[in-house]
C-alpha cells in the first residue's frame, strides 16, 4: 500500500522532528529502529550518499537550503518553502506478521525484500515521475519536464501506533530537483499523485517477487493485494488493531471539552508513538500469537503461468471503469497480476511494452491527456449504442397531448421540459441541477402519460433512490439491476405503451445503459433519462448520459430552488464549475468552515453543531463524509452525544453485524439498513430509529424500528444482520437527499469535484464544513483540498476520440 501526503510549509521543526525524533546513536542502533538514509540521484550530488539522515540536515534541505543551512538551493528557501511529500509504503499484513514472528535471520531478509521493493519503485518515480516546471508552450499551457533527479529520506518502522507488527517506510520526497544547465528548482507533483495507485501496486509486485526469490514464499490472491498463505488469516486479524479507534472515553472528552481532549486527540494524527526496542516487540508479538512458529518452505514457489495468460482479463478490467485508459492504468493492472505470480517490476514493464503493440488494443489521442488506449470491443459497443440511441430518439413516437392544469405550480423551465419530453420520440432526457425540482416534474410527467393510457415505470442504480423516486413521483420503481434481471428472465415485459424513467442516469455506464436500451428498443417503448451529469460519475466505463446531451432531445433545469439564499445557490454553481477554493473561502469568511489540527476534534465539533439542530428536527440535519471510516467515527461520536444527553434508554444489547462489527444498541438509536430485504420491505440505505430491542434466550435479538418513511419493521438477527448506525452517511448514500442542514467532514485523501458537488448541494441552508490537518495551516489545507478535487479526469468515451 502507498499513501502520499503533502507536508505543507516548513514553518517549524515539529514536522521534521516527527521523522527524526530520538535522533541519537542509541535510538539508531539495532535496539530500536534503523537510522534513516538518503536515496536518489541528488544524494550523490549533494554529498549525502552513504550518510545517515540527521535532524539538522533534513531540516535545512526541507527548507530549500544546502545541508549546512547556508546556501539557498531554490528561490523561496526558508520557512515558507513547502517541504515535499511523505510517500509511505506499507507491506501487506501477512508479510508484517511474518516479519514480526520470525527469527532474526529471516526478519532481516524480509526487511531487505521490503527495502529492495521500495528502492525499485523510487527509482521508477525518479526516472519517470519527477518533474519541474519549464515555462509555457505557444498556447500558454504550462510545460513540465522530467529531471531524473530526486532526493528521498527513507525511514523504516516496524510497528503501528498500536504496536502491532506493521513493516512500513516513510520516504520523504523533498521539494527540490535539478536540471542540467538550469540549476535547482522546486518539484511539480501532479503526476506523482496521478500515479499513486499504480506506484503502490508496483511496490507490492516487487515485494512479492523478492520474497519469492529470497525466501521461496508462495503468494496468494487477496482482492487487489497479495497475502502469504503460510500466515493464518486469524493471526493477521489478531494483529490488526484499528489505529484510530475512538473509545467511548475519548469520544466523551472530545465532545465535552476541547481542552481536556487536546492531549489525547493527538493519538489520531501525528503524535509521538511509544517506542520499544525491537527485541521487546518481537517477544511481545510472540506471546500474543501464542508462540506461533513460521515454517519456511525449502523449495522455491513455482507456477506455470505467464502474464500473457491473463491478457483477456486485464483488457476487460482496463475498460471496466473507463472507456479509454492511460499508461498509468496499464501499469497498475499489469503489476497487479504480476504480484500474484511473483514476477516483479521488470517483468511487468516488459509485458507492458508487448501489450501496447497488441492488435486488440487501439491507440487514440486525447486533447489534453495525450496518448491513450481503448479496446476494439469497447469501441464497437459504444459505436453501436450511440448510433442506435440517436436514431431512436428521432422517431416520431410516444408524442401525447396533455393540458396542464391552470393552477399548476411548475415554473416555466419545468413546463418547457415536460412538454418537450411528451412531444418527442423514443428517447429523451431531463438534466437538472440539485434542487431544481426534478422529482416534482416527474410527478407531473407520470400524470401526463397515465392520462394517455401509458404505463410509467422507474428504475435507479440504488434501491434507496428507487424508493425515493416512487415516493416523490408516484412512479412504481425498482433498481436497474433487478429490472434488467426481470426483463432477461421474462417476468417483466415492455411494450409500445411503456414509458421507462431511468433516474440518476448519470451514474450508469454505457454497457448497462445499452442493455436497458436494447429492451426498450425491441419493445418500441419510450425511455426518459433523468439526472445531473455534474454529480457522481458512472462506476462502469463510459459517460453516456453526458455524451448524449447534444445528440438527443435534452432538456435542462438550471433554476435552483433548494437553497434559500442566492449566495448558496451561486456556491453550488461554483463547485459545478470547479471553483472549490472560492466556495471554501466564502464558507470560511461566513463562519461555516471549521478547521482543527486533530481530526477527532474536527469531528467532535461537527457532531456538537449537528446535535444542536438534530434535537428538534432529526430528519432535516445530516452528517456526510467521503469514507465509511470517517462515517463510523461520526456515528461513534453522535451516539456518545445522545448518551450524554440521556436520549438512549433501556438496557444496552450487543449485535454482531454483517461485517463482524460489534454494535451497542438501545432504544432511541438511529440505524441504517445496509442490504435490501424484501421480507421486511427495507432497502440498502433505509434509516430509522429503534423503538424496541430485546435479547432472546438464544442470544439473538428482536428489533423493532420506526422507519423514516413512516413504516414500522420488526426482525430477528438470526435472519438479518446488515445493520449499522445511521447518524452519518457517505456521499454516495446522500445523493438525492434534501435537508435543511448538512454537516460535512472533508478528507483531502478522498476528494473529487463530483464528491464535493454532491455533498455541498444537499441542504437548503449553507453547508457547514469541518476539516483538519496536523501538517498544514488552514490556508494551505484549503488549497490542498482544491488541488485534490482537480485530480480526477473527466470520463471520455472512446468513440469520440477515434
Amino acid at each position: 500500500m502507498l499513501t502520499i501526503s503533502r507536508l505543507g510549509k516548513c514553518s517549524d521543526q515539529s514536522k521534521i522532528a516527527y521523522y527524526t525524533e530520538i535522533a541519537s546513536l542509541k535510538y539508531y542502533s539495532n535496539e530500536y529502529e534503523p537510522q534513516g538514509y538518503w536515496f536518489g540521484n541528488l544524494s550523490s550530488q549533494l554529498k549525502l550518499n552513504g550518510k545517515g539522515v540527521t535532524h539538522e540536515d533534513l531540516l535545512n534541505l526541507a527548507q530549500g537550503y544546502a545541508k549546512d543551512g547556508k546556501k539557498s538551493l531554490v528561490k523561496n528557501a526558508g520557512k515558507e518553502h513547502w517541504i515535499g511529500s511523505d510517500l509511505t509504503f506499507s507491506a501487506p499484513k501477512s508479510v508484517s506478521v511474518l516479519f514480526g514472528l520470525s527469527e532474526l535471520k529471516e526478519r532481516t531478509q524480509i526487511q531487505q525484500c521490503h527495502q529492495k521493493a521500495i528502492e525499485k519503485t523510487l527509482k521508477y518515480i525518479e526516472k519517470h515521475i519527477i518533474q519541474t516546471r519549464s515555462g509555457f508552450d505557444e498556447y500558454k499551457n504550462r510545460q513540465r519536464v522530467n529531471t531524473n533527479k530526486a532526493l528521498f529520506a527513507v525511514f523504516e518502522h516496524a510497528s503501528s501506533r498500536k504496536l502491532d507488527p506493521q513493516l512500513h517506510s516513510h520516504c520523504l520526497l523533498l521539494n527540490l530537483t535539478y536540471q542540467n544547465g538550469k540549476g535547482f528548482s522546486s518539484l511539480e507533483t501532479l503526476k506523482l499523485h496521478q500515479y499513486q495507485k499504480a506506484l503502490g501496486v508496483m511496490y507490492r509486485n516487487e515485494l512479492s517477487h523478492q520474497l519469492n526469490k529470497t525466501l521461496n514464499l508462495a503468494v496468494q490472491h487477496d482482492e487487489e493485494f497479495f497475502k502469504l498463505p503460510m500466515v493464518p488469516d486469524e493471526l493477521c486479524k489478531t494483529f490488526s488493531k484499528r489505529t484510530e479507534q475512538i473509545t467511548d472515553a475519548i469520544a466523551k472528552e472530545a465532545l465535552i471539552s476541547n481542552a481536556i481532549t487536546k492531549g489525547k486527540a493527538a493519538l489520531f494524527t501525528r503524535d509521538k508513538k511509544e517506542h520499544l526496542p525491537r527485541k521487546n516487540l518481537h517477544e511481545y508479538w510472540r506471546v500474543e500469537s501464542e508462540n506461533w512458529i513460521p515454517h519456511y518452505p525449502e523449495n522455491a514457489f513455482v507456477h506455470d503461468y505467464a502474464l500473457s495468460d491473463f491478457k483477456t482479463k486485464m483488457l476487460s478490467e482496463l475498460v471496466e471503469h473507463q472507456s479509454i485508459f492511460q499508461h498509468k492504468h496499464m501499469l497498475e493492472v499489469i503489476n497487479r497480476y504480476a504480484q500474484w505470480l511473483g514476477l516483479g517490476i521488470d517483468a511487468a514493464l516488459d509485458y507492458l511494452k508487448q501489450l501496447v503493440q497488441d492488435k486488440e488494443l487501439l491507440t487514440i489521442v486525447h486533447p489534453t491527456l495525450g496518448e491513450c488506449f481503448t479496446t476494439q470491443a469497447q469501441l464497437n459497443l459504444e459505436k453501436s449504442f450511440y448510433f442506435d440511441a440517436i436514431n431512436y430518439s428521432a422517431l416520431k413516437s410516444h408524442a401525447i397531448n396533455y393540458q396542464l392544469s391552470p393552477d399548476s405550480t411548475l415554473n416555466n423551465e419545468q413546463k418547457s421540459a415536460l412538454l418537450g419530453v411528451i412531444s418527442k420520440g423514443g428517447l429523451s432526457a431531463i438534466n437538472g441541477l440539485p434542487g431544481t425540482g426534478k422529482s416534482y416534474l416527474l410527478k407531473e410527467l407520470n400524470a401526463a402519460y397515465s392520462a394517455n393510457k401509458y404505463k410509467v415505470i422507474g428504475c435507479c442504480v440504488a434501491a434507496k433512490a428507487a424508493e425515493s423516486l416512487q415516493e416523490s413521483s408516484g412512479i412504481k420503481s425498482q433498481t436497474l439491476d433487478s429490472l434488467l434481471l426481470s426483463l432477461e428472465n421474462g417476468s417483466k415485459k415492455l411494450n409500445e405503451k411503456t414509458v421507462m424513467v431511468l433516474d440518476e442516469a448519470g451514474m450508469v455506464g454505457v454497457k448497462k445503459l445499452n442493455r436497458l436500451f436494447e429492451f426498450v428498443e425491441m419493445a418500441r417503448a419510450k425511455l426518459v433519462l433523468v439526472g445531473d451529469y455534474n454529480q457522481l460519475n458512472p462506476i462502469q466505463a463510459g459517460n453516456p448520459y453526458y455524451r448524449l446531451k447534444d445528440k438527443i432531445p435534452f432538456f435542462e433545469l438550471n433554476n435552483i430552488q433548494r437553497q434559500k439564499h442566492e449566495k448558496d445557490r451561486q456556491n453550488v454553481l461554483n463547485i459545478k464549475n470547479g471553483h472549490i477554493l472560492e466556495v471554501l473561502n466564502d464558507l470560511d469568511e461566513s463562519g461555516n468552515l471549521s478547521f482543527e489540527k486533530e481530526h477527532i476534534q474536527a469531528k467532535a465539533n461537527l457532531v456538537n453543531d449537528w446535535y444542536n439542530s438534530f434535537k428538534s428536527s432529526p430528519l432535516e440535519n445530516i452528517m456526510i463524509a467521503s469514507t465509511r471510516q470517517d462515517v463510523a467515527d461520526l456515528n461513534k461520536l453522535a451516539r456518545q452525544k445522545l448518551k450524554l444527553d440521556e436520549k438512549l434508554s433501556g438496557l444496552t444489547v450487543q449485535m454482531l453485524n454483517h461485517e463482524d462489527q460489534l454494535l451497542d444498541l438501545q432504544k432511541g438509536d438511529r440505524v441504517m439498513f445496509r442490504k435490501n430485504a424484501h421480507e421486511i420491505e427495507v432497502s440498502n440505505g433505509s434509516t430509522g430509529e429503534i423503538e424496541k430491542v430485546q435479547q432472546l434466550i438464544d442470544r439473538s435479538l428482536n428489533i423493532t424500528i420506526a422507519l423514516d418513511n413512516g413504516k414500522q419493521v420488526e426482525f430477528n438477527t438470526k435472519y438479518y444482520t446488515a445493520l449499522d448506525y445511521g447518524y452519518g452517511m457517505t456521499t454516495h448514500k446522500s445523493q438525492g437527499l434534501t435537508c435543511d442542514n448538512a454537516y460535512i467532514f472533508f478528507s483531502e485523501r478522498y476528494l473529487s469535484k463530483e464528491l464535493a458537488y454532491v455533498k455541498m448541494s444537499r441542504s437548503r441552508n449553507a453547508p457547514r464544513v469541518y476539516c483538519s490537518s496536523a501538517l498544514m495551516e488552514k490556508t494551505e489545507y484549503l488549497h490542498e483540498i482544491a488541488f485534490k478535487t482537480q485530480l480526477e479526469t473527466e470520463k471520455i468515451d472512446a468513440f469520440e476520440l477515434e
